[in-house]
């Protein structure tokens, strides 16, 4: 599924980010790859995850393009 539509409180791991390199790379460069684990903690003004220590938020567009599983 995207990671646009996870519900709020899920944790969800990324299977694939669909975005050129240089997205990818800063997605990278921010904690966010395959096989990196995601916590979504709102949706108010973007969607905003928890990554590892940090937060973050990601508009709809870039959000859209990361697939993610719900974590085990």
């Amino acid at each position: 599924m995207p990671l646009v539509v996870a519900p709020e409180g899920a944790e969800v791991e990324v299977k694939k980010i669909a975005a050129d390199d240089a997205v990818c790379r800063r997605l990278r460069e921010l904690g966010i790859y395959a096989g990196a684990r995601l916590k979504v903690l709102s949706r108010r003004g973007g969607l905003v995850v928890a990554v590892k220590e940090g937060r973050l938020c990601l508009d709809a567009s870039t959000a859209a393009r990361i697939t993610v599983t719900e974590a085990d």
